[in-house]
């Protein structure tokens, strides 16, 4: 499981730049979650924006984030590390969180391609 951390949207939050990323990295640390520094996660023009994100999992995507959610976003991306699909279904999600949520985009299955093999 990786927690995506945009490293963009600092410059939207004028007021509190740098206090969020600091933190953010702080508790990440802690908590031993693995994190990736991604150049935008599409949230703009808001701050706070972070992602769930794992191989064959649901990618959520949430924004608005202060340090004051930090402690529920370590438990939720410790909740989605526990799931098999991260669907929203199977998460108990912290109610300070549900409504940050910007995006929730389950991952495409391809279909198996065919070789010329298969064909005859």
């Amino acid at each position: 499981m990786t927690l995506h951390i945009c490293t963009t949207c600092p410059r939207y939050d004028a007021l509190h730049q740098g206090d969020f990323a600091q933190s953010l990295h702080d508790e990440v640390e802690a908590a031993h979650l693995a994190p990736r520094y991604i150049a935008c996660l599409g949230g703009c023009p808001t701050d706070g924006v972070v992602s769930l994100d794992a191989p064959g999992k649901t990618r959520i995507r949430f924004g608005h984030l202060t340090v004051a959610d930090l402690p529920d976003l370590v438990r939720a991306a410790q909740a989605y590390d526990a799931t098999e699909t991260g669907e929203l279904a199977h998460l108990s999600l912290p109610a300070s969180l549900t409504s940050r949520i910007t995006s929730v985009r389950p991952k495409l299955v391809r279909p198996a391609t065919a070789t010329p093999a298969d064909q005859k």
